[in-house]
């Protein structure tokens, strides 16, 4: 029978992840090898964690010298290499939903988590100056700007269309008129430099249909950036100038294709 080399699912850095994972385990189990690869796969493909409710999809039980697929979550429980929500410090970890994490992501996971719920707690000094919203706006557009002057996170999908980047300039708008005294410090960005250059062009003309003074349209600023360079990438480092502890100079930062990001 095939062993867990030959899966046509696993790359050689799945493969050499999960040996890794199993020479270091105290119990030298294959069922640490198998969830290391798979879990490795599950990046690959986009996922910030192996759900193993749906582990079916990742490897045919039949490439796998190993015990039922669905089963696996029982016995990665019983292993020192797997830890819990309680127990984040090996090198997985198993979440009571059954959603098997790299250590390190699942740590990225809950930091970002944080980061939401403070922003979504906090709120906007409230401003008597309000901007009269256009009525070539639609309902769910005027409902984004209204929403986004009173929460420090703003999340905007829609196709190809829907009117997006409309929305971001009469939201960057509206806060500026809230602003009058002491206008806001505004930041673009987007993952890439071809996306950072079509969000910069598409806000440039889009910027004179604005029912405000010139004066207010020179406050909103459509010149942007890559993510990496807003933030000061250090070469040969993972880490930026900038983050919780030495935050950007700015009050709004727009981030452009932001599904693009990985965690």
């Amino acid at each position: 029978m095939p062993t867990l080399d030959h899966s046509p699912s696993l790359n050689t850095l799945d493969l050499s992840i999960g040996r890794l994972l199993r020479a270091r385990s105290k119990e030298d189990s294959e069922i640490v090898e198998l969830a290391g690869a798979l879990t490795s796969h599950a990046l690959r493909q986009g996922h910030v964690c192996l759900d193993l409710n749906e582990i079916q999809e990742f490897s045919p039980t039949e490439f796998l010298k190993l015990k039922p697929l669905k089963d696996l979550s029982t016995q990665l429980r019983i292993h020192t290499s797997v830890g819990s929500e309680d127990q984040t410090t090996p090198p997985l970890i198993l979440s009571k939903a059954n959603k098997l994490y790299f250590h390190r992501y699942w740590h990225y996971e809950q930091k970002l988590i944080t980061a939401i719920q403070d922003r979504i707690q906090s709120t906007w000094v409230e401003s008597s100056q309000e901007l009269n919203l256009s009525d070539s706006l639609g309902n769910d557009q005027r409902r984004a700007v209204n929403l986004a002057t009173q929460s420090q996170l703003t999340l905007i999908s829609g196709g190809p269309g829907t009117g997006k980047t409309t929305t971001v300039l009469y939201i960057l708008a509206s806060l500026q008129e809230r602003n009058k005294n002491e206008p806001l410090k505004i930041a673009l960005a987007a993952p890439t430099g071809k996306a950072a250059q079509r969000i910069q062009e598409s806000l440039s003309s889009g910027l004179d249909q604005l029912p405000i003074s010139g004066a207010s349209k020179e406050r909103i600023t459509t010149s942007a950036s890559t993510i990496h360079r807003l933030l000061g990438f250090k070469n040969n480092s993972s880490q930026f100038q900038h983050n919780e502890d030495n935050p950007l100079p700015y009050d709004v930062v727009v981030v452009d294709e932001a599904s693009m990001l990985d965690l």
